[in-house]
């Protein structure tokens, strides 16, 4: 019999769910960061576009709170800036949490941008458009 003094079962399940979907998110996170290793391996290149190695991995939803929520699981915490009228909310990885991540080839300056164009800077906005980028700004 369970009483008031018992710690509820499900708050128990959700922790394990909460740690269970944070180690999902760091493996797809750490998949996208390998292949962007390989295709920095192939070009060095010191602006690579690379969005389309996310598709599938962020959340499939147009507010912004599910992203959050996704970097957040990943112990980064969100930038925002309001620039030219327009609203942006960004998450940036620089090269040393990149290589811990599977990467071989990410050197000094280089940093994965993940960038939203945003309807406001809220935590609820409707998510735009999303691009990401590796930048090295060592060398620009």
């Amino acid at each position: 019999m369970l009483g008031p003094m018992c710690p509820s079962l499900s708050a128990k399940d959700n922790t394990v769910n909460a740690t269970t979907s944070g180690n999902t998110n760091k493996e797809k996170f750490g998949r996208a960061v390998s292949a962007i290793d390989d295709l920095l391996g192939v070009t060095r290149s010191n602006d690579l576009e690379v969005t389309h190695l996310f598709v599938g991995i962020l959340p499939e939803s147009d507010r912004i709170k599910d992203h959050l929520a996704f970097f957040q699981s990943l112990d980064s915490k969100a930038n925002r800036a309001h620039i030219n009228h327009k609203d942006f909310i960004y998450f940036s990885f620089p090269y040393d949490r990149l290589r811990a991540l599977r990467g071989r080839h990410f050197v000094r300056g280089d940093y994965l941008v993940i960038q939203y164009l945003t309807s406001d800077l809220s935590d609820d906005a409707a998510i735009l458009s999303i691009t990401a980028t590796l930048v090295n700004g060592e060398t620009l």
